[in-house]
């Protein structure tokens, strides 16, 4: 009652037809509990979990010093900062990976198997999170099979704690979407999904050169990756860490190194996207940490020198978060109020403020242009994705004929809008009330909110 109640889909579709809009009303759900104010705290709170992770693994393989550095390595990352006031999912992914991470060390330190459940518990929760969690997990459960002592007894409770915590969830997608990795993969579950290249637009390079490029062109060149910077500490220190770890290997330094390695090359070969790479970036803080306290303990112009450039790195980076969150103070201290800040910030908002100001609450909308809808809380929403394109072609509907059978009141076109819903605008009777461009560099969004001409 309440999947139709949300989308309006017409009677005749059965629930079997619908099974790409099940997702969709669990994420309507979540955003009844605030908006998106409370998916942004729980982002930003992993930003912080994730840090108080990275102190305490130092603090017990490597010493209070590190501890401090790794922290603040990870806290000062300018793409960790950035990422944590988004509502994403990509710091949670980092937080449980690390979590399985930490647990999966001290689990091959002693006898004892019952840690090894554990570390299936967070490694099911990265998996949970996000699908590249996946990587992670299997190559945890790969460690679990040569690091163990009773492997077979070991492995099993690994996959124990994955299922109990990431299970339901694609058994869930299974049940619902017939597929448990949708929306990947769709043709080897009967067409229920999408191919879809998410590598596309990223990256310089698939090759092992650019594998091993990978660190220096992050630093450098972070347009080609999303945009965001990793940052410099990581490009001084982890290579003085790597001859560490050769010279004078342990438990610790080789869990680190071989991780990073193997999930960033994972990671690296799905999509080079800076974001992505979050969930290895605490262990590369903690390695950067330990290289440098090496250098900090040394005598004579090293120390000087390491000295030097952490303060230059930090205090840069310091720079750039304030630079960041240079508009939000205004709306912080009330000078300027949320809904100013939003017309200004975000693209869709002002489509979106236009039409809580004029729809009613039984008019139905279409939102081509936009998959943003929660700044609107009209509940008669129906959005224009491949998921939908796909229901339709099972019906062997086009979308014109969806649309002159809905209806709609008001529809929303945007300038990468296909050439047949242009078309039925203009052939049914749909006025232009309003438009607006949005700038978010490099791209200029165009919008155009259309409303049905009735006949009374």
């Amino acid at each position: 009652v309440l999947h139709h109640k949300i989308f309006h889909m017409p009677p005749e579709f059965n629930r079997e037809s619908l099974w790409p809009y099940q997702t969709e009303m669990l994420f309507t759900l979540g955003l009844l509990l605030q908006g998106t104010l409370l998916a942004q705290l729980f982002h930003w709170a992993f930003y912080v979990l994730t840090a108080a992770a990275v102190f305490l693994f130092a603090e017990r393989f490597f010493g209070r010093a590190p501890a401090y550095l790794s922290a603040l390595i990870f806290l000062f990352t300018p793409a960790a900062f950035a990422q944590s006031g988004y509502a994403y999912v990509d710091l949670g992914l980092a937080f449980y990976t690390f979590l399985a991470l930490y647990v999966f060390l001290i689990a091959s330190e002693g006898k004892c198997v019952r840690p090894w459940f554990l570390a299936g518990v967070f490694a099911g929760g990265a998996a949970a999170t996000k699908l590249l969690g996946l990587g992670s997990a299997a190559i945890f459960f790969v460690g679990v099979l040569f690091a163990a002592r009773s492997k077979l007894k070991a492995g099993l409770l690994f996959l124990c704690g994955c299922l109990v915590a990431a299970g339901v969830w694609y058994l869930r997608s299974w049940v619902v979407l017939g597929n448990p990795v949708f929306p990947f993969f769709s043709s080897l579950f009967q067409g229920h999904g999408w191919e879809h290249n998410i590598s596309e637009g990223v990256s310089m390079g698939k090759d092992l050169k650019a594998f091993l490029l990978l660190p220096w062109n992050m630093t450098l060149y972070p347009q080609n990756f999303g945009g965001e910077m990793m940052g410099p500490l990581f490009l001084l220190f982890l290579p003085p860490f790597l001859i560490q770890t050769i010279r004078k290997p342990s438990k610790p330094l080789l869990g680190l190194a071989l991780f990073t390695v193997l999930y960033g090359g994972f990671l690296f070969t799905q999509s080079q996207h800076v974001r992505f790479f979050l969930s290895v970036i605490p262990a590369m803080s903690v390695a950067a940490a330990v290289s440098l306290d090496q250098f900090l303990k040394s005598r004579g112009r090293s120390r000087q020198v390491a000295m030097a450039v952490v303060a230059l790195v930090f205090l840069s980076h310091a720079g750039i978060f304030v630079f960041r969150v240079r508009d939000c103070w205004s709306v912080a201290v009330g000078k300027t109020s949320a809904t100013e800040y939003l017309l200004t910030h975000e693209r869709s908002f002002q489509g979106n403020d236009y039409l809580r100001r004029h729809v009613r609450d039984e008019e139905q909308l279409l939102y081509s242009a936009e998959v943003r809808y929660f700044y609107n809380d009209n509940k008669n929403v129906v959005w224009d994705c491949y998921p939908l394109r796909l229901v339709l072609a099972e019906k062997n509907m086009t979308m014109t004929q969806f649309l002159a059978q809905k209806r709609l009141d008001y529809i929303w076109l945007g300038n990468d809008t296909t050439e047949e819903l242009w078309n039925f605008i203009r052939d049914r009777g749909y006025k232009l009330v309003y438009d607006y461009e949005f700038t978010e560099k490099p791209t200029t969004f165009k919008n155009y909110i259309y409303r049905l001409e009735r006949i009374e």
